[in-house]
């Protein structure tokens, strides 16, 4: 039998950071505002200094922070950035240990230089975003893949489309990937409100549904 994994064998041994209110103390903040960010490293990783890397004029600045806490199994540091932009990139430097330093973004530990796609985010804007937001369940819909209506037979193919069934597989030829139609229609989405509202879903965000060229209409006329 294998021994049992340890610490240092799992995800528990990595440094942590997201984008919850454990780690973000101000989840909405507005322009100008300073956020505290928290990150949690394990004991194991010896580290022994940690920046954030922020660049809001496009020159790289590093922000020095503080052990706030130290339990049996963890460090946390904490920094307190500003809200300069509406969207903040940050990354954290670690420094110390066997690797000497290592950069911890939304993907993960990196023992090499990385670039600002993997960041993580504050975004900020002049007035906070609606109450009703805050803790929504958004559920994303493309119309013409997510239901025919019980009147999707009548509707005319436009002269475009390359005309699908339902059960057909999806052609991802150049042509195919934005002319196939498959029929769906918004009468097949009022249709199934009840089945998104069984799944807890409390906001519908569609693609374009406008007149177009195409299936996904982001091309609207």
């Amino acid at each position: 039998m294998s021994p049992a994994p340890t610490r240092r064998d799992t995800w528990l041994s990595q440094p942590h950071h997201d984008g919850s209110g454990r780690y973000v103390s101000n989840l909405a903040p507005r322009l100008g505002d300073r956020v505290d960010v928290l990150v949690r490293v394990p004991l194991e990783a010896e580290v022994d200094g940690v920046h954030v890397r922020t660049a809001p004029d496009g020159e790289a600045t590093f922000t020095a922070a503080k052990k706030v806490r130290t339990t049996a199994s963890d460090d946390w540091w904490r920094a307190s950035l500003t809200c300069h932009n509406p969207v903040t990139n940050y990354r954290f430097l670690l420094t110390g240990g066997p690797t000497k330093y290592a950069w911890l973004n939304g993907a993960g530990v990196h023992q090499r230089d990385v670039p600002d796609a993997g960041d993580f985010r504050l975004v900020a804007h002049d007035s906070p975003p609606p109450d009703w937001a805050l803790g929504s369940v958004v559920y994303q819909i493309f119309p013409d893949r997510f239901a025919r209506s019980k009147a999707a037979d009548k509707h005319e193919t436009p002269d475009w489309a390359i005309p699908a069934d339902w059960s057909d597989p999806v052609d991802i030829s150049p042509k195919g990937v934005a002319h196939q139609l498959y029929g769906g229609d918004l009468d097949g989405i009022t249709e199934h409100l009840d089945h998104l509202e069984s799944l807890g879903v409390d906001v519908v965000y569609m693609t374009p549904f406008f007149p177009a060229r195409s299936n996904h209409r982001y091309d609207a006329s």
